[in-house]
C-alpha cells in the first residue's frame, strides 16, 4: 500500500510539473504565433539590459579615469553582443533544417541576454561593502518560454 501511495504522489507531482511549465510557455499553435510571443519576452529582457547599462555608465562616469573606463566598457559591451550573435547564429544554424530554429536562437539569446544583465549588475552596479546596489538583482521570468 506505501508504494502504491508513493507512486500516485509521484505521478501527481510529475503531472502537476508538467501542466505548470504548459502554463509558463507561450500561447500559440504555430510557431509563427509562439516565435512572436518569445520575441516579446526578449524584448523585454532587452530593455532591462539597456537600464542596467545605464546604470553602469552612471556609475562609470564618477570612477577614477571616467573616459578610458567608459571606452572600455562599451568596447566590452561591443564585443558581447558579437559573441551573443555568433552564438545564437550557430544555434539557428545547428537547428536550420526544421521550424523550432527561430526559438532556439531566440531561447539562446534570452538566456545570453539574462547573463549579460547579471554580469553588469554584479560587476558596477554592487558594491564591495554593505552599500545597497544602485539597482535591485535583477529578476529573470521566463514567461512565456
Amino acid at each position: 500500500m506505501k508504494i502504491q501511495t508513493v507512486l500516485l504522489l509521484s505521478a501527481a507531482s510529475v503531472l502537476c510539473t508538467v501542466q505548470a511549465r504548459a502554463a509558463d510557455k507561450c500561447p500559440g499553435l504555430t510557431t509563427p504565433e509562439i516565435a512572436d510571443c518569445q520575441k516579446q519576452v526578449l524584448d523585454k529582457a532587452q530593455k532591462q539590459m539597456a537600464r542596467y547599462i545605464a546604470a553602469a555608465e552612471g556609475r562609470i562616469r564618477q570612477s577614477a579615469d571616467p573616459e578610458h573606463a567608459l571606452a572600455d566598457f562599451h568596447t566590452a559591451q561591443q564585443h558581447w553582443a558579437q559573441y551573443q550573435k555568433a552564438e545564437c547564429n550557430a544555434a539557428y544554424e545547428a537547428w536550420s533544417d526544421g521550424t523550432i530554429r527561430f526559438s532556439m536562437a531566440l531561447t539562446c539569446m534570452l538566456r545570453l541576454t539574462h547573463s549579460r544583465t547579471m554580469d553588469i549588475w554584479q560587476m558596477w552596479l554592487t558594491y564591495p561593502d554593505s552599500t545597497p546596489p544602485t539597482l535591485p538583482k535583477p529578476v529573470f521570468t521566463n514567461e512565456g518560454w
